[in-house]
């Protein structure tokens, strides 16, 4: 079947590999670890800049937005 927009949304979340990070090869594992690292690092760099905590977390759910439909592989968050 056809993968919409919104799918994403209505993905049930401790499916992680219907990723296409998963799907290119990287183990769930390594999806995670580069999830968290990256997050960190929008928290740490949202808090320097004293950006409002709305700010920092719409940050953090446009990076998950963005690798639902983007594979880590051909784009690492850290680059």
């Amino acid at each position: 079947s056809a993968f919409t927009p919104w799918m994403w949304f209505l993905r049930p979340l401790h499916q992680p590999d219907l990723s296409p990070s998963v799907r290119d090869g990287l183990a769930v594992s390594e999806v995670a670890r580069q999830r968290q690292e990256a997050c960190s690092f929008l928290v740490k760099l949202g808090s320097s800049l004293s950006l409002p905590q709305r700010t920092i977390t719409t940050s953090l759910l446009y990076f998950h937005y963005y690798f639902a439909f983007h594979s880590m592989k051909r784009f690492p968050p850290m680059d």
